[in-house]
C-alpha cells in the first residue's frame, strides 16, 4: 500500500512538472507562432511586435537610430493602449524598415474590409506575405520587397 502511495505521489509531481513546462514554454515562446494561453495585453503584444520589428528590419542603424529605438523601446513599456502604441510601432518600422514596411491596425483593415470573411482573408494573405517577404529578403538583396505587421 506504500509502495502505490508514493508510486502515484510521484506520478503526480512529475506531471504537475512536465503540466507546468509546457504552460511555460507555451507562454514564452507561443506567440512566434501566434499562440496565446491568455490574450495578450497591448504592452505584451507590442514589445512582441517591436522585439520582431527590431530582429527583421533590413535597416541597419546609426547611434542616432538605435537610441531612438531605445526610447521607443521605453516608450512602449509605459503605454497601455494601442492607440498610444502605433505610432511607436510606426516608428520602429521606419528605421528598421524603411519603405519596405508597414503597420496595418485592425481598423484599417476594418475599413477596407466590411465581410469579416474577407477581413480574415486578407489577414492571412497580409501575414503569409509578411513571412515570405522575411524569409525572402536575404536571397533578393536589390528587390523593392514590402513586409506588413499587422496588430490584432
Amino acid at each position: 500500500m506504500k509502495k502505490h502511495k508514493k508510486l502515484i505521489i510521484s506520478l503526480i509531481v512529475t506531471m504537475l512538472v512536465i503540466i507546468s513546462g509546457g504552460i511555460y514554454i507555451g507562454y514564452q515562446y507561443g506567440p512566434n507562432f501566434n499562440f496565446y494561453l491568455v490574450p495578450p495585453t497591448p504592452k505584451r503584444d507590442a514589445m512582441l511586435a517591436f522585439n520582431k520589428i527590431s530582429s527583421t528590419g533590413i535597416y541597419t542603424e546609426n547611434q542616432t537610430q538605435k537610441n531612438r529605438m531605445t526610447e521607443i523601446r521605453n516608450d512602449i513599456s509605459n503605454k497601455h493602449t494601442y492607440k498610444e502604441i502605433y505610432p511607436l510601432l510606426k516608428q520602429a518600422l521606419a528605421i528598421k524598415g524603411g519603405k519596405h514596411a508597414s503597420l496595418i491596425t485592425p481598423s484599417e483593415v476594418k475599413k477596407k474590409f466590411h465581410n469579416t470573411k474577407h477581413q480574415l482573408a486578407a489577414l492571412k494573405i497580409i501575414s503569409y506575405t509578411s513571412t515570405y517577404q522575411n524569409s525572402m529578403d536575404h536571397h533578393h538583396k536589390g528587390k523593392d520587397t514590402q513586409t506588413q505587421f499587422i496588430i490584432s
